[in-house]
């Protein structure tokens, strides 16, 4: 997955098949901490925070 892609990715999920947000999110960058892995920085700003 390409960096780019991430936001794309990410709203996919909330609005199909995942309508979790944190959920969604934890996909998401666990999809590029395993297309990345010597790039953490990538994956280390997104955070979720709320219910």
């Amino acid at each position: 997955m390409s960096p780019s892609r991430r936001p794309r990715r990410l709203y996919r999920r909330l609005t199909g098949t995942t309508a979790d947000p944190a959920l969604a999110l934890h996909h998401t960058v666990r999809e590029l901490r395993a297309a990345y892995p010597s790039m953490p920085g990538l994956s280390a700003a997104y955070i979720h925070i709320g219910p």
